[in-house]
C-alpha cells in the first residue's frame, strides 16, 4: 500500500522579525541595481519556507516580447530577495510555453532547481503587465544554504524493487474493502513474491503475475535544515 509521507514541518511559521527585516533589507540593496527606476518590495512571506511569497516591481521598464528570458534575468538578478545565499546559485527551469491573458498580460512559470534537479514545491512565476513591465514575482523558492551532495546512493533498479516490495504489502486498513461492483477487493497475499528484473519488477500474485511498469526520476526534497536527492516513480499495475 502506497502512503505519501511530508515530514516537512508546517506546525511553526519559520519567518522571524529578523529574518524578514533581513531580505527586505536585501531587496532594498539588489533595488539599487535594477536598471533605471525599477525597483523591487516584498509585499508577504511564505509561512513555510520564511522566503518571499510575493516580491512587487514598481517602476519597471516596458518592454515587449521575450519574456522567458526576462524572466529568468529577472529572478537571478533578485535572486538574494528571493532567499538564496551569496553562494547559492538562483537555478530555474522555464516552461516555454508562458500564459497570456486576454488584457495582453503575461506570466512565465520558473522551476527551482539545484545541480541539475528540481526541487520539489519550489517554484516562481514572473508575470507582467499587458506592456511588458514586471508586475511581480509570486512562488516559494528554498534556501539550500549548504552544499548538498545529490548523487544518488541507491541504484534506480533497487530504489523501483523497494518501492514495488512496498507498494505489493497491504495495508491494514485495505482489509475487508470491495470494489465498485461490491466484490471483495484481491490483495496480495503473504506468499507474493517480487524478482528484480532491471528497472521493471515483476509480481507473482497467487499464480498470476502482474508486471509493474514504474518509470523513476531523480528529485530533489527539501525541508528545514534537511535536504537530499530521492527517487520518484509511478506505479501502475498492468492486468490481473
Amino acid at each position: 500500500m502506497s502512503r505519501e509521507i511530508d515530514r516537512r514541518d508546517f506546525s511553526q511559521r519559520r519567518t522571524i522579525l529578523n529574518r524578514d527585516a533581513e531580505l527586505r533589507s536585501l531587496a532594498s540593496a539588489v533595488s539599487d541595481r535594477l536598471p533605471g527606476a525599477h525597483r523591487i518590495r516584498i509585499a508577504r512571506f511564505d509561512g513555510v519556507t520564511g522566503n518571499p511569497a510575493a516580491v512587487a516591481s514598481e517602476a519597471a521598464p516596458a518592454e515587449a516580447g521575450n519574456y522567458v528570458q526576462r524572466a529568468l534575468d529577472h529572478v537571478r538578478g533578485i535572486s538574494r530577495a528571493l532567499g538564496f545565499t551569496a553562494t547559492q546559485p538562483a537555478e530555474f527551469v522555464a516552461d516555454p510555453d508562458y500564459q497570456t491573458t486576454s488584457s495582453g498580460a503575461v506570466a512565465v512559470h520558473l522551476q527551482q532547481a539545484y545541480k541539475g534537479i528540481p526541487i520539489f514545491q519550489a517554484a516562481e512565476a514572473v508575470r507582467f503587465e499587458p506592456n511588458g513591465a514586471i508586475k511581480e514575482t509570486v512562488g516559494s523558492a528554498v534556501t539550500v544554504p549548504e552544499d548538498v551532495a545529490v548523487a544518488p546512493t541507491l541504484k534506480v533498479q533497487e530504489a523501483v524493487l523497494r518501492a514495488a516490495r512496498h507498494v505489493a504489502a497491504p495495508h491494514e486498513d485495505e482489509q475487508g474493502h470491495k470494489d465498485p461492483f461490491g466484490e471483495p477487493l484481491e490483495l496480495p497475499s503473504s506468499t507474493s513474491k517480487v524478482s528484480s528484473l532491471g528497472s521493471s519488477p515483476r509480481f507473482q500474485r497467487n499464480r498470476r503475475s502482474s508486471r509493474c511498469s514504474m518509470p523513476a526520476r531523480l528529485g530533489t526534497r527539501s525541508r528545514p535544515a534537511c535536504s537530499g536527492s530521492h527517487w520518484a516513480m509511478h506505479c501502475a499495475w498492468l492486468g490481473r
